[in-house]
Protein backbone atom coordinates (compact mmCIF):
# COMPACT_ATOMS: atom_id res chain seq x y z
CA UNK A 1 0.00 0.00 0.00
CA UNK A 2 1.40 3.13 -0.86
CA UNK A 3 2.25 5.82 1.63
CA UNK A 4 -0.55 8.23 0.75
CA UNK A 5 -3.30 5.50 1.17
CA UNK A 6 -2.04 4.40 4.52
CA UNK A 7 -2.10 8.41 5.25
CA UNK A 8 -6.18 8.43 4.26
CA UNK A 9 -7.24 5.43 5.77
CA UNK A 10 -5.53 6.84 9.22
CA UNK A 11 -7.60 9.91 8.59
CA UNK A 12 -11.19 7.89 8.23
CA UNK A 13 -9.91 5.96 11.37
CA UNK A 14 -9.54 8.87 13.25
CA UNK A 15 -12.90 10.67 11.93
CA UNK A 16 -14.94 7.53 12.54
CA UNK A 17 -13.83 7.00 16.32
CA UNK A 18 -14.25 10.81 16.68
CA UNK A 19 -18.01 10.59 15.69
CA UNK A 20 -18.35 7.92 18.07
CA UNK A 21 -17.17 9.95 21.37
CA UNK A 22 -19.77 12.41 20.08
CA UNK A 23 -22.24 9.88 20.66
CA UNK A 24 -21.26 8.67 23.64
CA UNK A 25 -19.04 9.59 26.69
CA UNK A 26 -17.87 7.11 29.07
CA UNK A 27 -16.50 7.93 32.26
CA UNK A 28 -15.99 5.28 35.74
CA UNK A 29 -17.53 2.14 34.12
CA UNK A 30 -21.01 4.46 33.00
CA UNK A 31 -21.72 5.30 29.22
CA UNK A 32 -23.72 8.72 28.87
CA UNK A 33 -25.62 9.06 25.68
CA UNK A 34 -25.49 12.50 24.55
CA UNK A 35 -27.97 14.53 22.48
CA UNK A 36 -27.43 15.74 18.89
CA UNK A 37 -23.70 15.48 19.93
CA UNK A 38 -23.59 17.49 23.04
CA UNK A 39 -24.89 17.51 26.18
CA UNK A 40 -28.21 19.41 27.34
CA UNK A 41 -25.80 22.17 29.10
CA UNK A 42 -23.08 22.33 26.71
CA UNK A 43 -20.62 20.41 28.82
CA UNK A 44 -19.66 16.63 30.09
CA UNK A 45 -21.43 15.72 32.72
CA UNK A 46 -19.49 13.84 35.34
CA UNK A 47 -21.84 10.89 36.05
CA UNK A 48 -19.11 8.82 38.27
CA UNK A 49 -19.55 5.33 39.33
CA UNK A 50 -23.40 5.94 40.25
CA UNK A 51 -26.22 3.85 38.81
CA UNK A 52 -28.71 5.95 36.33
CA UNK A 53 -32.01 5.86 37.64
CA UNK A 54 -33.37 2.46 39.09
CA UNK A 55 -36.55 2.27 36.97
CA UNK A 56 -34.73 3.88 33.83
CA UNK A 57 -32.90 1.82 30.97
CA UNK A 58 -29.42 2.21 31.08
CA UNK A 59 -27.97 4.57 28.53
CA UNK A 60 -25.60 2.78 26.68
CA UNK A 61 -24.29 3.67 22.97
CA UNK A 62 -26.58 3.11 20.10
CA UNK A 63 -25.67 2.58 16.65
CA UNK A 64 -28.31 5.20 15.81
CA UNK A 65 -28.37 8.09 18.22
CA UNK A 66 -31.85 9.26 18.91
CA UNK A 67 -32.19 13.24 18.56
CA UNK A 68 -34.85 13.45 21.30
CA UNK A 69 -33.35 11.37 23.57
CA UNK A 70 -32.77 13.02 26.92
CA UNK A 71 -29.59 13.02 28.95
CA UNK A 72 -30.85 11.31 32.72
CA UNK A 73 -27.49 11.38 35.34
CA UNK A 74 -27.67 10.54 38.70
CA UNK A 75 -28.63 13.32 41.27
CA UNK A 76 -25.01 13.42 42.53
CA UNK A 77 -23.86 14.24 39.14
CA UNK A 78 -26.06 17.25 39.09
CA UNK A 79 -24.50 18.40 42.39
CA UNK A 80 -20.99 18.36 40.32
CA UNK A 81 -21.95 20.31 37.67
CA UNK A 82 -20.36 23.47 37.03
CA UNK A 83 -23.33 26.35 36.89
CA UNK A 84 -26.18 24.40 37.97
CA UNK A 85 -27.39 21.01 38.97
CA UNK A 86 -30.21 19.08 37.53
CA UNK A 87 -33.61 19.36 37.13
CA UNK A 88 -36.31 17.06 37.40
CA UNK A 89 -39.54 17.74 35.78
CA UNK A 90 -42.28 15.49 35.53
CA UNK A 91 -45.25 15.39 32.85
CA UNK A 92 -48.35 13.02 32.83
CA UNK A 93 -48.32 10.88 30.17
CA UNK A 94 -52.00 10.12 30.90
CA UNK A 95 -55.34 10.22 29.43
CA UNK A 96 -58.52 13.06 30.75
CA UNK A 97 -59.65 11.56 33.40
CA UNK A 98 -57.12 9.82 35.20
CA UNK A 99 -56.91 11.45 37.96
CA UNK A 100 -53.53 14.21 38.39
CA UNK A 101 -55.59 16.50 40.47
CA UNK A 102 -56.69 14.18 42.72
CA UNK A 103 -52.96 12.82 42.86
CA UNK A 104 -50.97 16.14 43.01
CA UNK A 105 -53.74 16.78 46.14
CA UNK A 106 -52.19 14.50 48.12
CA UNK A 107 -48.77 15.61 47.33
CA UNK A 108 -49.19 18.51 48.16
CA UNK A 109 -50.27 17.48 51.83
CA UNK A 110 -46.26 15.90 52.12
CA UNK A 111 -44.32 17.73 55.11
CA UNK A 112 -40.60 18.55 55.22
CA UNK A 113 -39.51 14.90 56.11
CA UNK A 114 -41.09 13.23 53.31
CA UNK A 115 -40.26 15.61 50.65
CA UNK A 116 -36.78 15.22 51.78
CA UNK A 117 -37.39 11.64 51.88
CA UNK A 118 -38.44 10.79 48.19
CA UNK A 119 -37.00 13.90 46.45
CA UNK A 120 -34.05 14.72 48.17
CA UNK A 121 -34.76 17.55 49.53
CA UNK A 122 -37.32 19.22 51.85
CA UNK A 123 -38.90 22.08 49.44
CA UNK A 124 -41.77 20.45 47.76
CA UNK A 125 -41.89 20.00 44.16
CA UNK A 126 -43.47 22.71 42.22
CA UNK A 127 -46.49 22.60 40.54
CA UNK A 128 -47.64 24.16 37.27
CA UNK A 129 -51.11 23.43 36.60
CA UNK A 130 -52.29 23.77 32.78
CA UNK A 131 -55.65 24.59 33.26
CA UNK A 132 -55.42 27.04 35.62
CA UNK A 133 -52.88 28.94 34.17
CA UNK A 134 -54.44 28.74 30.31
CA UNK A 135 -53.55 27.02 27.36
CA UNK A 136 -51.54 29.97 25.84
CA UNK A 137 -49.58 31.17 28.57
CA UNK A 138 -48.78 27.78 30.02
CA UNK A 139 -45.38 27.23 28.23
CA UNK A 140 -44.13 31.05 28.96
CA UNK A 141 -44.86 30.26 32.73
CA UNK A 142 -43.11 27.17 32.42
CA UNK A 143 -39.76 28.82 30.89
CA UNK A 144 -40.26 31.46 33.09
CA UNK A 145 -40.06 29.38 36.63
CA UNK A 146 -37.08 27.81 35.21
CA UNK A 147 -35.18 30.84 34.24
CA UNK A 148 -36.38 33.15 37.32
CA UNK A 149 -35.99 29.46 39.53
CA UNK A 150 -32.45 29.46 42.04
CA UNK A 151 -31.04 26.67 43.03
CA UNK A 152 -33.54 25.38 45.36
CA UNK A 153 -35.55 23.99 42.35
CA UNK A 154 -34.91 20.67 41.95
CA UNK A 155 -38.53 19.46 40.86
CA UNK A 156 -40.92 20.79 38.48
CA UNK A 157 -43.91 19.18 37.79
CA UNK A 158 -46.14 20.01 35.18
CA UNK A 159 -49.81 19.32 35.68
CA UNK A 160 -50.81 18.46 31.97
CA UNK A 161 -51.56 15.87 29.53
CA UNK A 162 -48.39 14.96 27.28
CA UNK A 163 -49.63 12.28 24.45
CA UNK A 164 -47.23 11.06 22.16
CA UNK A 165 -48.09 13.94 19.55
CA UNK A 166 -46.50 16.38 22.18
CA UNK A 167 -43.54 14.91 23.00
CA UNK A 168 -41.30 16.25 20.36
CA UNK A 169 -42.22 20.07 21.25
CA UNK A 170 -42.22 19.05 24.81
CA UNK A 171 -38.24 18.23 24.75
CA UNK A 172 -37.47 20.73 22.44
CA UNK A 173 -39.26 23.86 24.59
CA UNK A 174 -37.32 21.65 28.04
CA UNK A 175 -34.20 21.52 26.20
CA UNK A 176 -33.80 25.15 25.47
CA UNK A 177 -34.64 26.71 28.49
CA UNK A 178 -32.16 24.23 30.50
CA UNK A 179 -29.68 25.17 28.05
CA UNK A 180 -29.95 28.98 28.68
CA UNK A 181 -29.98 28.33 32.58
CA UNK A 182 -27.15 25.62 32.34
CA UNK A 183 -29.18 22.91 33.90
CA UNK A 184 -29.23 19.44 33.25
CA UNK A 185 -32.61 18.41 31.94
CA UNK A 186 -34.16 14.75 33.40
CA UNK A 187 -37.53 14.60 31.94
CA UNK A 188 -39.56 12.14 34.23
CA UNK A 189 -43.04 10.12 32.57
CA UNK A 190 -45.68 9.78 35.07
CA UNK A 191 -47.77 6.53 33.10
CA UNK A 192 -50.39 4.75 34.60
CA UNK A 193 -50.42 0.82 34.88
CA UNK A 194 -52.74 -0.93 32.74
CA UNK A 195 -52.92 -4.34 31.15
CA UNK A 196 -53.62 -1.86 27.74
CA UNK A 197 -55.35 -3.72 24.93
CA UNK A 198 -53.62 -5.22 21.09
CA UNK A 199 -54.06 -1.86 19.61
CA UNK A 200 -53.29 0.68 22.74
CA UNK A 201 -51.72 1.78 25.95
CA UNK A 202 -55.05 1.71 28.04
CA UNK A 203 -57.75 -0.64 27.53
CA UNK A 204 -61.17 0.06 27.06
CA UNK A 205 -62.22 -0.60 30.70
CA UNK A 206 -59.50 2.66 31.58
CA UNK A 207 -61.24 5.01 28.77
CA UNK A 208 -64.80 4.10 29.87
CA UNK A 209 -63.54 4.35 33.42
CA UNK A 210 -61.84 8.19 32.74
CA UNK A 211 -65.01 8.75 30.84
CA UNK A 212 -67.06 8.40 33.75
CA UNK A 213 -65.09 10.29 35.96
CA UNK A 214 -65.07 13.36 34.09
CA UNK A 215 -69.07 13.09 33.70
CA UNK A 216 -69.40 13.15 37.01
CA UNK A 217 -66.74 15.44 38.04
CA UNK A 218 -68.64 19.03 39.63
CA UNK A 219 -65.73 21.66 39.17
CA UNK A 220 -63.08 21.40 36.59
CA UNK A 221 -61.86 24.81 34.59
CA UNK A 222 -61.87 23.30 31.32
CA UNK A 223 -64.04 19.48 31.19
CA UNK A 224 -66.45 19.84 33.93
CA UNK A 225 -69.43 17.55 33.87
CA UNK A 226 -72.13 20.00 32.23
CA UNK A 227 -69.69 20.46 28.98
CA UNK A 228 -71.35 18.89 26.25
CA UNK A 229 -68.34 17.54 24.64
CA UNK A 230 -66.53 14.67 27.14
CA UNK A 231 -67.09 11.88 25.37
CA UNK A 232 -65.60 13.25 22.20
CA UNK A 233 -62.86 14.82 24.07
CA UNK A 234 -62.17 11.26 26.29
CA UNK A 235 -62.54 9.48 23.20
CA UNK A 236 -60.25 11.62 21.20
CA UNK A 237 -57.28 10.94 24.06
CA UNK A 238 -57.60 6.86 24.03
CA UNK A 239 -57.09 7.20 20.55
CA UNK A 240 -53.94 9.70 20.78
CA UNK A 241 -52.52 6.25 22.51
CA UNK A 242 -53.31 3.89 19.57
CA UNK A 243 -50.22 1.71 18.23
CA UNK A 244 -49.52 -1.30 16.81
CA UNK A 245 -48.57 -3.66 19.17
CA UNK A 246 -50.19 -2.15 22.20
CA UNK A 247 -48.89 -1.19 25.76
CA UNK A 248 -45.42 -3.10 24.93
CA UNK A 249 -44.72 -1.11 21.97
CA UNK A 250 -45.71 2.48 23.08
CA UNK A 251 -43.70 1.89 26.06
CA UNK A 252 -40.37 1.32 23.73
CA UNK A 253 -41.78 4.36 21.92
CA UNK A 254 -42.55 6.36 25.01
CA UNK A 255 -38.35 5.76 26.05
CA UNK A 256 -37.09 5.83 22.74
CA UNK A 257 -39.16 9.33 21.60
CA UNK A 258 -39.45 11.05 25.09
CA UNK A 259 -37.97 9.74 28.19
CA UNK A 260 -36.74 6.31 29.44
CA UNK A 261 -36.83 7.44 33.03
CA UNK A 262 -40.80 6.34 33.31
CA UNK A 263 -42.92 6.33 36.24
CA UNK A 264 -45.90 3.68 36.20
CA UNK A 265 -48.38 4.33 38.91
CA UNK A 266 -51.42 1.94 40.52
CA UNK A 267 -54.34 3.65 40.53
CA UNK A 268 -56.85 0.69 39.07
CA UNK A 269 -57.77 -2.09 42.10
CA UNK A 270 -56.00 -5.62 40.94
CA UNK A 271 -59.55 -7.05 40.85
CA UNK A 272 -60.20 -4.24 37.76
CA UNK A 273 -56.92 -4.80 36.08
CA UNK A 274 -58.25 -7.40 33.62
CA UNK A 275 -59.78 -7.17 30.01
CA UNK A 276 -63.34 -5.78 29.84
CA UNK A 277 -66.48 -8.27 29.24
CA UNK A 278 -67.20 -7.98 25.49
CA UNK A 279 -70.35 -6.03 26.08
CA UNK A 280 -68.63 -3.17 26.98
CA UNK A 281 -65.38 -3.60 24.56
CA UNK A 282 -68.96 -3.42 22.32
CA UNK A 283 -70.47 -0.19 23.14
CA UNK A 284 -66.84 1.38 23.66
CA UNK A 285 -65.86 0.66 19.90
CA UNK A 286 -70.08 2.18 19.37
CA UNK A 287 -68.86 5.29 20.81
CA UNK A 288 -65.67 5.34 19.03
CA UNK A 289 -67.40 5.17 15.90
CA UNK A 290 -70.26 7.76 16.52
CA UNK A 291 -67.47 10.17 17.21
CA UNK A 292 -65.72 9.11 14.04
CA UNK A 293 -69.07 10.41 12.26
CA UNK A 294 -69.00 13.53 14.57
CA UNK A 295 -65.92 14.78 13.38
CA UNK A 296 -66.32 14.28 9.88
CA UNK A 297 -70.03 16.12 10.46
CA UNK A 298 -67.78 19.17 12.25
CA UNK A 299 -65.42 19.28 9.41
CA UNK A 300 -68.47 19.42 7.12
CA UNK A 301 -70.69 22.04 9.03
CA UNK A 302 -68.40 24.11 10.33
CA UNK A 303 -68.42 22.52 13.88
CA UNK A 304 -71.63 22.11 13.93
CA UNK A 305 -73.55 18.90 15.08
CA UNK A 306 -76.62 17.49 13.38
CA UNK A 307 -78.83 16.75 16.34
CA UNK A 308 -79.26 13.30 15.11
CA UNK A 309 -75.67 12.46 15.86
CA UNK A 310 -76.15 14.79 18.99
CA UNK A 311 -78.92 12.14 20.17
CA UNK A 312 -77.09 9.34 18.99
CA UNK A 313 -73.80 9.63 20.96
CA UNK A 314 -76.40 10.62 24.01
CA UNK A 315 -77.79 7.30 23.74
CA UNK A 316 -74.60 5.17 23.97
CA UNK A 317 -72.93 7.03 26.43
CA UNK A 318 -76.13 5.97 28.76
CA UNK A 319 -75.87 2.46 27.49
CA UNK A 320 -72.42 1.99 28.57
CA UNK A 321 -73.57 2.94 32.59
CA UNK A 322 -76.79 1.15 31.75
CA UNK A 323 -76.84 -0.43 35.08
CA UNK A 324 -76.34 0.38 38.39
CA UNK A 325 -74.20 -2.63 38.55
CA UNK A 326 -71.70 -0.80 36.21
CA UNK A 327 -72.08 2.45 37.97
CA UNK A 328 -71.34 0.73 40.98
CA UNK A 329 -68.13 -0.98 39.47
CA UNK A 330 -66.87 1.98 38.16
CA UNK A 331 -67.12 3.97 41.29
CA UNK A 332 -65.26 1.21 43.39
CA UNK A 333 -62.51 0.25 40.69
CA UNK A 334 -59.87 3.32 41.98
CA UNK A 335 -57.21 2.81 44.35
CA UNK A 336 -57.63 5.07 47.10
CA UNK A 337 -56.03 8.66 46.44
CA UNK A 338 -53.17 7.79 49.20
CA UNK A 339 -52.33 4.79 47.47
CA UNK A 340 -52.00 6.06 44.07
CA UNK A 341 -49.54 8.37 46.00
CA UNK A 342 -47.81 5.64 47.35
CA UNK A 343 -47.28 3.97 44.07
CA UNK A 344 -46.10 7.47 42.83
CA UNK A 345 -42.96 7.83 45.24
CA UNK A 346 -42.05 4.29 45.32
CA UNK A 347 -41.81 4.02 41.61
CA UNK A 348 -39.81 7.34 41.77
CA UNK A 349 -36.45 6.92 40.00
CA UNK A 350 -33.69 6.68 42.87
CA UNK A 351 -29.73 7.09 42.53
CA UNK A 352 -28.11 3.97 43.62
Amino acid sequence: MQPSHRVLLALVASFMVGLRSVACFSQGGLTTNLVAGKCSTGTLPRCGQHTVYKHANPLRCRSRLLFWQNLVCTEESGLERRGGKSLHVYAFVTMVGWGKNTLLNELSSLDATSCKEHFGSSIPPVILESDEIGKDKFWPVVEKTIKDGDDDLDHLILNKNFPPNSWKGTVKRLKRVCEEKQRNLCIHAIFPKSVGSERNAFSLFDCATCLYSVKNRQEHPNLSSSANNIPEVVSLFYKLYHVPGGRKEFLNNLRNNFTESVIEVDWIKSECMVSTSQDLDRKMEKLFWVTRKINRAKKENQNEIPDDLRSELDAVVVDIFDSQTNIQMFETCRLEPSRVLQSFLENLPRST
